[in-house]
């Protein structure tokens, strides 16, 4: 949130909220495919805003566990690194492309707009149509 031009966090007392916004061009399966991100974002013990530290491409680890990819999806960490996600196999699954590049863009977007240091918590996620 703005006050004039200075970023403030805007929160409750148990953390911060992101707000994601569909893209008007996805498909309703993207959507269900954004829907079922935030869904797993809020069901994460904590989210934390966290340094991202990666031991190797999300791809790389997938593969290595023998795991195979498809066309038009990305493997994606179901809680993102930067919100205190582990980078293992246990934490990844395939997400539309478009879902996961836009959404894990607008997350990071709200971290820094909303002026979140490491170590602040995100109490929830939400995601809806942009006006």
């Amino acid at each position: 949130m703005l006050a004039g031009d200075t970023p403030v966090l805007v929160h409750n007392c148990n953390g911060a909220t992101l707000n994601l916004k569909y893209k008007d061009s996805w498909t309703a399966e993207q959507r269900v495919a954004a829907d079922a991100k935030v869904a797993a974002l809020n069901s994460a013990d904590r989210l934390v805003v966290t340094k991202v530290q990666r031991s190797a491409s999300a791809a790389d680890v997938w593969r290595a566990n023998g795991r195979q990819t498809i066309p038009g999806a990305d493997i994606d960490h179901k809680i993102d690194l930067q919100l205190g996600g582990a980078d293992h196999i246990d934490n990844m699954w395939l997400l539309d492309s478009s879902v996961n590049r836009s959404l894990g863009a607008q997350i990071s977007a709200q971290l820094r707009g909303q002026g979140l240091k490491l170590g602040d918590t995100v109490w929830r996620v939400t995601i809806s149509a942009r006006c």
